[in-house]
């Protein structure tokens, strides 16, 4: 973990002003599913950073999105999952608060509610993966303007 914190340092310090925008979201010795975003924000450490990360979000469109999964099992062992097919629609864009409050309220009229990453990205469950394959999830999502609506290859049939 800390060649981590070194590289954020480096990086902060560098010559590249966009510099900010490569935390990794992911580190070694942080626990399953824990991001290294929340755990930096919850520490305290690299403010700075969170604080230029926290405004490019709020200069950069956003996109409400509903994503849909189908997890299929794999041939050799059923028990395990293959690849995911994924169906992604954009629902709205716009501004952050703009985009955080569409999500709200469709999360609202659809009974879910919101789980939030730390300001960055927020997410309503519309349906979750059982534990058992094959499975589903969908899901509404504020994120980047980024890639187009899509259907993953597979995602009908499965």
């Amino acid at each position: 973990m800390a060649a981590y914190h070194a590289e954020h340092a480096r990086r902060r310090a560098g010559p590249d002003p966009g510099a900010h925008r490569s935390i990794p979201t992911r580190a070694p010795g942080l626990a399953a599913g824990e991001r290294l975003l929340a755990s930096s924000a919850e520490s305290g450490q690299y403010q700075d950073v969170m604080a230029a990360f926290s405004a490019d979000l709020d200069r950069m469109p956003l996109r409400v999105c509903e994503v849909r999964r189908a997890i299929r099992p794999r041939a050799a062992n059923p028990a395990k999952s293959a690849n995911a097919s994924r169906s992604l629609r954009a629902v709205a864009e716009g501004g952050r608060a703009q985009m955080f409050a569409i999500l709200r309220e469709l999360a609202e009229s659809k009974g879910a509610t919101i789980e939030d990453d730390n300001g960055s990205t927020k997410r309503a469950w519309l349906r979750r993966r059982g534990a058992t394959l094959p499975a589903a999830e969908h899901f509404l999502v504020t994120a980047p303007v980024g890639p187009d609506n899509e259907e993953g290859p597979g995602f009908a049939a499965a």
